[in-house]
């Protein structure tokens, strides 16, 4: 999906199998992507990058507003069960993910496998809330409960707040109830304000 797109109770049902940015409703969004009241229930597996249970990747300005994922998430990198891979702009609220996330190599997470914000985006907010994550992760490295690797730069701020992780956690190494790895820099700032986790890492 690319480009100014609205997307209402809309849902995807089937399994889901391919490779670099796959998701279980839509693989790569790219704009002004407002989703609504949507959801997707099976089971997403590649052996690649940005893999998630709705959302592989996005970047632009995506909202997302009473949105799930059930099924299973497995692939290699930045694998989430609801979103893999945030790059741009974000507003997602009183979402959830249900399914367990498994990534081969790093940046698991239960709700998102990688915030990670770049250039020309200076100033800009991705604020998550109200959301929450039941799904075990395992992960080899930044492994989360709620989200793998948080990592804003250039001035973004990233905040979670009112939002929680149930499943339990493993890995080797960055492994986290709630998150896996927080690296803020160059003026980037991570903020997680009323969350917990209740599982077991």
């Amino acid at each position: 999906v690319v480009g100014s797109t609205s997307i209402e109770q809309s849902y995807s049902t089937g399994n889901v199998n391919g490779g670099a940015t796959t998701g279980g409703l839509i693989g790569y969004a790219v704009g002004d992507i407002n989703i609504i009241n949507s959801y997707s229930t099976g089971n997403v597996k590649a052996g690649d990058t940005s893999i998630g249970g709705l959302i592989g990747f996005s970047d632009g300005n995506l909202e997302i507003t009473n949105a799930y994922a059930t099924g299973d998430v497995s692939g290699d990198n930045s694998v989430g069960g609801l979103i893999g891979f945030i790059n741009g702009l974000s507003l997602v609220v009183d979402s959830y993910a249900s399914g367990n996330v498994n990534a081969a190599t790093s940046s698991g997470g239960g709700l998102i496998g990688t915030i990670a914000t770049g250039l020309n985006k200076e100033g800009k907010v991705v604020r998550i809330i109200n959301s929450h994550a039941e799904g075990d992760v395992n992960s080899n490295e930044n492994a989360g409960g709620f989200i793998g690797t948080m990592a804003p730069v250039y001035q973004v701020q990233v905040i979670i707040e009112d939002s929680y992780a149930t499943g339990d956690v493993s890995g080797s190494l960055s492994i986290g109830g709630f998150a896996g790895a927080v690296q803020s820099g160059n003026g980037g700032r991570a903020l997680i304000k009323n969350s917990y986790a209740e599982g077991i890492v």
